[in-house]
């Protein structure tokens, strides 16, 4: 993975951790549910609209992912994290700040790829192609043309 995509990583990572970090329960709306697979925030116009047991699978497959990068940071990493946001950091900031070893760095982006292809799973190929469509126009898409 580049380096520059990295930053788009650990925000993706930081802004999941958040509800973690502060206890508070993932709440399951349709807004947010709706918006996972494209990096879009909640409320954003555009979204795939996903059914009742793909947002469940969603919502498992995120709890999962958390689950395993909150297992990669060390105890003083999550301490260091939970100040910087309780501080008013941004989630971003303040995962940027971190300072992740390589191995840390190369645990997390294999938790966050298998997390993208089980997510990517749950999509009909009408939604895959949505979601293309989406990244193409946020400039976050491969350089690949989807499957026809």
């Amino acid at each position: 993975m580049k380096l520059k995509n990295l930053s788009v990583v650990a925000a993706a990572i930081a802004l999941s951790l958040t509800p973690m970090l502060f206890g508070a329960q993932a709440q399951a709306n349709s807004s947010s549910n709706s918006v996972i697979a494209q990096g879009q925030k909640p409320g954003a116009k555009r979204g795939i609209q996903l059914t009742e047991g793909q947002k469940k699978k969603i919502d498992a497959i995120r709890t999962e992912t958390r689950t395993k990068i909150e297992g990669i940071f060390t105890d003083q990493q999550k301490q260091q994290l939970q100040a910087a946001i309780q501080s008013g950091q941004s989630p971003r900031q303040a995962f940027g700040a971190l300072q992740l070893t390589t191995k840390q760095q190369q645990d997390i982006q294999e938790v966050l790829v298998s997390s993208n292809k089980k997510m990517e799973s749950v999509l009909t190929d009408e939604q895959k192609r949505q979601l293309i469509e989406m990244q193409q126009g946020a400039g976050t898409a491969p350089q690949t043309q989807p499957k026809k």
